[in-house]
């Protein structure tokens, strides 16, 4: 099973961003000024993993994105429909470095002039851990050792 780190889920889903609405710019980290509009910003929200059988975990990752709309343009509340039917319908599944995540849970909500979609993805990893040799392990070491002594 592949590493997942968070930084491939978020670029992950800034190239899926940039496919469904090329005009915008996709910022993943805080910018407190100087962006251009249109644009999407991507905020890791929260993540709830629970333990399962045989070291394996359930990641359920909450994230949500935001979308400045150009309101210098004609029609820009129209376009905010436009790209609130685009996330709605298009933004399914994201793809990254041969990993793909399902999108679940998505909700759409305008805040004033923005457009606020959340989402979640969940997926899940297996951890690794070393065999560490035993007593019986080591018996049978010692054992052979005797026989080719």
């Amino acid at each position: 099973m592949k590493e997942i780190v968070m930084q491939d889920i978020i670029q992950a889903i800034a190239k899926e961003l940039k496919i469904l609405v090329p005009k915008a710019n996709v910022y993943d980290e805080g910018l407190e000024q100087g962006y251009d509009e249109p644009c999407f910003f991507i905020d890791f929200v929260k993540e709830n993993t629970n333990k399962m059988i045989g070291n394996r975990y359930n990641n359920n990752t909450q994230f949500r994105v935001v979308y400045f709309q150009d309101f210098h343009e004609e029609d820009a509340r129209y376009k905010a429909y436009k790209v609130r039917d685009v996330l709605n319908e298009g933004f399914n599944i994201i793809e990254y470095k041969d990993l793909k995540f399902r999108i679940k849970d998505k909700e759409i909500e305008t805040q004033g002039k923005d457009l606020i979609f959340t989402f979640g993805i969940q997926f899940f990893t297996k951890k690794i851990i070393e065999e560490i040799p035993t007593f019986n392990s080591i018996e049978k070491l010692t054992e052979k050792e005797k026989e080719n002594a």
